[in-house]
């Protein structure tokens, strides 16, 4: 893991003092943004002269920078970077005098980049666009705004290609799902990799701080989550603090997708290494027809949360039923006999009809679609179907809700009349953000005992947890960072 710590400071003093923060925390390389500068610096030999190799880099307005001046300026500082021994100049590869860098900038190695902060094209085109950068300079650079898996895959598979030629080059997904290739840039081949200093200095969407990165060394485990909406996602809080409090060289991400991206992201995943990922709404039952297999509990439910890559082969497992047994236990409820009303048919509510037939409760569900709600009832016993225009005739033990309604991002409503609730029951709901839904406080106004799905969510991601790496993580750990992605 080789990692180039970029800094971006309003002045000279600043920012050697962050070049000198970044080589004591392990920085390979130092790139000096100078174009953040408020002014250009007469003299750069103490930057320069970092301890690491350094990288004299004043970006235009048209590749993310903050540039302004002449073309002909710009050469003359460059100049002078190179000759206080800056190692490295980073030029743009339309910069309208790069056919003369490589006479007036002899000493310093050039890196010829592109930025593209919108999308990622075809593998072809990016492959076209390295070989044609690699004539101007000694490195290509080319970083491109993802936004899928697909994207990522076609980065990796345009790098993978122009390996061949044996060139130095940098390949870099801006993003959030980006940030796979630089975690994993020396399995894409890429020379280094860029970090900020420290959270709150990225240069570029997706950026990783340096102790991170530096983290990630030896036989690094990547994971993260799929799902078509994840920006109030708190899995990676957790899953992140486990990994630092087992001392474990990973990383947990976001996979934001769109369902046809599903097949590239398991593309992705056995492609770079990556161990696997959570699957959430709306895709727990519609990844099924990409793995190679189901372990028998997702089989059963028809539901995968969770899929660990087995030396290249996709295996889906359902951790959520752990969720709701371990919640249920913590709460002191048995359901055995008891009346259950479990609200909505998909991913969750199958997991928790899974659990509740195990333990033999008498289950009645009601969903928007009595169809799909007919398809989950078939797979277990003692379930029934009823429309949800008549649950607030009936009385029940449990109520369970499955559906999104409460959740952040979708409308504050109750998925029941709340004359449904009363003094003596157990109300789930199975989200987990807001931390006190609506729904909990009603039926705790009513008399009830109510839990939200943060339990559920930490047990099922301790499962998720074991069986990519083997190694279970301490509850409390998990919810410290629950709590403090709830508080960001």
């Amino acid at each position: 893991m080789r990692v180039c710590v970029a800094v971006a400071e309003k002045d000279a003093a600043s920012a050697l003092k962050a070049s000198e923060e970044g080589v004591a925390g392990g920085a390979d390389l130092i790139e000096v943004r100078f174009d953040a500068m408020a002014s250009l610096p007469d003299e750069v030999d103490q930057l320069a002269a970092a301890g690491v190799p350094t990288i004299a880099t004043l970006r235009s307005r048209g590749q993310g920078g903050e540039w302004q001046g002449s073309d002909e300026e710009k050469l003359h500082f460059l100049q002078k970077a190179v000759r206080s021994g800056f190692a490295y100049v980073d030029l743009e590869h339309d910069f309208p005098l790069l056919s003369e860098a490589p006479r007036l900038l002899k000493g310093a190695k050039l890196i010829i980049s592109y930025h593209d902060f919108e999308r990622t094209p075809r593998t072809s085109a990016i492959v076209e666009a390295m070989v044609s950068m690699a004539a101007k300079g000694d490195i290509v650079k080319v970083a491109y705004r993802t936004n899928g898996p697909g994207d990522v895959l076609s980065l990796v598979e345009a790098a993978q290609a122009y390996s061949a030629t044996e060139n130095e080059f940098l390949a870099i997904g801006m993003g959030e799902i980006g940030g796979v290739t630089r975690a994993l840039h020396d399995r894409i081949g890429s020379s280094f990799t860029y970090a900020s200093l420290q959270p709150g200095k990225e240069v570029a969407p997706g950026q990783i701080d340096l102790a991170s990165l530096k983290r990630l060394e030896g036989d690094v485990v990547i994971t993260g989550v799929c799902g078509q909406s994840l920006s109030h996602s708190l899995s990676p809080w957790m899953h992140n603090a486990a990994y630092k409090d087992l001392d474990i060289p990973g990383r947990y991400f976001k996979f934001q997708s769109e369902k046809h991206d599903l097949p590239n992201l398991l593309d992705l995943i056995a492609t770079l290494g990556i161990r696997g990922s959570n699957i959430t709404i709306p895709y727990k039952e519609e990844i099924i027809q990409y793995l190679d297999r189901l372990d028998p509990e997702a089989e059963r439910i028809g539901a995968v949360n969770t899929v660990k890559n087995e030396d290249g082969e996709m295996a889906g497992y359902n951790t959520d039923v752990y969720g709701v047994e371990m919640t249920f236990q913590n709460a002191g409820i048995d359901p055995e006999d008891k009346v259950a009303l479990v609200m909505g048919a998909g991913g969750a509510a199958r997991s928790v009809c899974a659990y509740l037939s195990k333990t033999g409760a008498r289950i009645v569900l009601a969903n928007r679609t009595k169809d799909k709600a007919k398809v989950l009832a078939d797979r277990f016993t003692g379930v029934e179907v009823i429309d949800p225009s008549i649950v607030s005739s009936r009385s029940y033990d449990i109520v369970v809700n499955c559906t999104p309604l409460g959740m952040k991002g979708y409308p504050d409503q109750l998925s029941v009349q709340a004359d449904v609730l009363g003094p003596g029951q157990f109300v789930m709901d199975t989200i987990y953000n807001p931390a006190r839904t609506r729904l909990v406080a009603e039926a705790e106004a009513k008399g009830a005992k109510a839990v939200s799905g943060k339990d559920m969510l930490i047990y099922q991601a301790m499962k998720a947890f074991d069986i990519w790496t083997g190694a279970t993580p301490r509850f409390e750990v998990m919810a410290q960072g629950f709590e403090e992605g709830m508080n960001r």
